[in-house]
């Protein structure tokens, strides 16, 4: 899974969870990268 990471994930990368909060944090309206995170991060 290490090989190739910056070419699937690009900013960031965690769990459903710390991404949402994440984003929030950040006021992003969107979350990007969580249906990347949910196929390859379960």
């Amino acid at each position: 899974m290490t090989q190739h990471f910056e070419s699937r994930f690009k900013g960031l990368v965690g769990t459903v969870h710390s991404l949402k909060a994440a984003c929030q944090k950040l006021g992003y309206r969107r979350t990007p990268n969580l249906t990347v995170c949910q196929r390859l991060l379960m």
